[in-house]
């Protein structure tokens, strides 16, 4: 058990000791600049589990488990006017263009 928090800590520690360095981008503006992603990933996590935690058949969960986290994502990045929502509709844009070009 310790070598799997040993491990981890230890190559966080040395990258994020580097890139000081290098870029002066330490371990605490790293840490700022993550926190709001893994905050939106761990709630739409627990949304989707809570939320579909009685669904037994496992097909039917699969796919409403993945509509509810799109549809989370996606209303998250409206309301929070994320960049990478705006990035990921415009390369979904240009798929469908290119798609129906042809």
């Amino acid at each position: 058990m310790e070598d799997k928090l040993l491990r981890p800590s230890l190559a966080l520690i040395m990258n994020t000791y580097y890139t000081d360095k290098l870029i002066k981008i330490g371990f605490f503006m790293q840490m700022r600049d993550l926190l709001p992603s893994l905050i939106m990933s761990l709630s739409m996590g627990l949304i989707v589990h809570s939320s579909l935690a009685i669904i037994r058949g496992l097909t039917i969960k699969l796919f409403l488990e993945i509509g509810v986290g799109l549809t989370y994502y996606i209303l998250i990045g409206l309301l929070s006017g994320s960049q990478d929502l705006h990035d990921i509709l415009c390369l979904f844009r240009t798929s469908l263009r290119k798609l129906y070009a042809k």
